[in-house]
């Protein structure tokens, strides 16, 4: 087992693969194995930040980029491009197999990151996808576990029982081997004073990033709320007062993160799936706002609203003072804090297992 070569290949989709990565890395260093990243754009630099020491690869950048508020068109007419930059990375992966001597794949979310060399393992949470339109929906499923197919094995970071976190996304049966990692979060619960009544953690594609995040500005300045912002850009290093009462903060690392969303009243973030794992593992209240369009979002906000966890409004109809006392009426993550996520020991023998189980 120990000084076994492991390749991680991260999607650069947003921070949140690489984010929910970070636990993984930890639990596999500490088994002794020996890791190499792969990724590229701001999720390369958020791993080599969080591990100044490991070798890390640039692996070609997917760059999406949201024109419409239609997620199946915005996919659609980038189709080429993913095709290309899959097709680029899985060629890279074969040579980097046999440069570095790899023994073990871990992709989370590439699919062009398999090889019949050695086993590959695929990681997601996104079994389903979902499309309003079936016909489509359809296709697009079958394309999706076709590809995991080309994998040893599929990595899922949610549990299996109670539809888990991310509910129907991640409870379709598939014909391999399946593993349910319980919930992936780099965060840990702190004991803090609440100081912050309002944060908002951005990431994920452009230009709605930016889009909310001048919405949130305009907002919460015309309100006078206090209000910081974590911007997600990880080539930034400098803060900035946008107004009187919004502090902007391009970038901070997991524990400055932690430390920040721990203080927090009431937490304003995409429903993306890594964010949603960081506020169960925290358990804390927040107001979500899907990406437009962004089906996989919609749903998991609604989903979570419906259970009377949390609120959701969409990013047009934004109204900060009302959404804020909605959002502060619902209980938060704490209904569902203690059962979804694995401690640290435990999350380490379930990866010893499996890889050994393989090589």
């Amino acid at each position: 087992m120990a000084n076994k070569r492991i390749f991680i290949a991260i999607l650069d989709w947003g921070l949140g693969h690489a984010s929910r990565c970070i636990p993984l890395i930890n639990a596999l260093q500490q088994a002794d194995y020996e890791l190499i990243l792969g990724s590229s754009g701001r999720a390369m630099q958020l791993v080599q930040a969080e591990f100044p020491n490991l070798k890390t690869i640039e692996l070609p950048a997917y760059n999406i980029w949201y024109i419409s508020n239609k997620m199946w068109f915005n996919i659609a007419w980038q189709w080429p491009k993913i095709i290309w930059s899959a097709w680029r990375e899985y060629r890279m992966l074969q040579k980097i197999i046999d440069k570095h001597q790899i023994e073990l794949v871990i992709s989370d979310s590439r699919f062009g990151c398999f090889s019949t060399k050695v086993p590959c393992i695929f990681m997601t949470h996104q079994l389903y996808i979902r499309i309003p339109f079936p016909p489509l929906q359809y296709v697009v499923n079958w394309i999706n576990h076709y590809m995991i197919g080309k994998f040893t094995e599929c990595w899922i970071p949610d549990n299996r029982e109670n539809g888990g976190l991310a509910g129907a996304l991640s409870h379709p049966s598939l014909s391999m081997p399946t593993w349910y990692l319980g919930v992936l979060s780099r965060m840990k619960p702190l004991d803090l004073t609440i100081k912050y009544p309002l944060i908002a953690v951005l990431s994920g594609p452009e230009p709605q990033r930016s889009k909310l995040e001048e919405k949130l500005i305009l907002q919460a300045t015309e309100l006078k709320q206090k209000l910081i912002i974590v911007q997600g850009k990880t080539e930034d290093t400098i803060q900035i007062n946008a107004s009187e009462y919004v502090l902007k903060i391009p970038f901070y690392t997991s524990t400055e993160l932690n430390q920040l969303m721990e203080q927090a009243k009431l937490i304003i973030c995409r429903p993306g799936y890594t964010s949603l794992m960081d506020l169960t593992r925290l358990g804390k209240k927040a107001l979500l706002i899907p990406t437009p369009g962004q089906t996989e979002q919609e749903y998991l906000a609604k989903r979570l609203q419906e259970r009377g966890i949390c609120y959701t409004q969409n990013q047009e109809n934004l109204n900060l003072e009302e959404d804020i006392k909605l959002a502060g009426i619902y209980p938060g993550f704490t209904q569902i804090m203690n059962a979804q996520s694995l401690p640290d020991i435990a999350l380490k023998s379930l990866l010893i297992k499996r890889i050994h189980g393989m090589c």
